[in-house]
């Protein structure tokens, strides 16, 4: 089988060249979101794991959901009003760290 693949692929280089075609975006977008939200375990999985993109579609469709941005709220007048606006973005931000 080996021998017969390596035929095959020798007589139509095309093959490879399409394969790469498909692998190498799949496989950079995967990589740079991993690391950007360091996932160690699955930027060293897809780094060494070579699936035809499958397993970097799968982490991008999945597991990597995206962050919902965070709404700004009106900026209170007072200070005290800041204080306690300050407060809740700090917990809101220290949760959403703790969660993922």
């Amino acid at each position: 089988m080996g021998k017969n693949l390596a035929e095959f692929l020798a007589g139509h280089p095309w093959i490879i060249v399409l394969v790469l075609l498909w692998t190498l975006p799949w496989k950079a977008a995967a990589l740079w979101r991993s690391a950007g939200r360091k996932q160690l375990g699955w930027f060293l999985a897809m780094l060494v794991l070579n699936t035809l993109g499958i397993l970097e579609i799968f982490y991008l469709a999945f597991f990597s959901k995206k962050e919902q941005p965070v709404q700004e709220t009106p900026a209170p007048s007072n200070f005290e009003e800041r204080f306690k606006a300050d407060q809740e973005k700090l917990k809101k931000v220290a949760t959403r760290k703790i969660i993922m």
